[in-house]
């Protein structure tokens, strides 16, 4: 199953771009690899690969177009046609 990048980013499914962008800046600079420089190797690389994760979470989710995209790649997964015309029209009021 696909990640949630919600989740990821510790937001609920109908958080608006600013709220995106705030939990992003947030968790990178918590988890960006400059600041990991007092860790050992083990934590520095499951930080690494949680910035990875986040990074990635935010990319797919800051741009609207992106965004509608990855909601209905997760809704489509379901094989249920009422859910992907649902998730479209609910985002794209947001």
């Amino acid at each position: 199953m696909a990640k949630n990048y919600f989740e990821v980013l510790g937001l609920s499914k109908d958080a608006k771009t600013r709220d995106i962008k705030t939990a992003y800046r947030k968790l990178a600079g918590k988890y960006h690899p400059d600041k990991l420089i007092n860790l050992d190797s083990d934590e520095q690389k499951k930080s690494e690969e949680k910035f990875k994760e986040i990074k990635e979470a935010y990319e797919a989710l800051d741009n609207p177009k992106s965004r509608q995209e990855y909601i209905e790649s997760q809704f489509t997964t379901t094989n249920d046609p009422r859910k992907v015309v649902h998730a479209f029209w609910e985002n794209s009021l947001n």
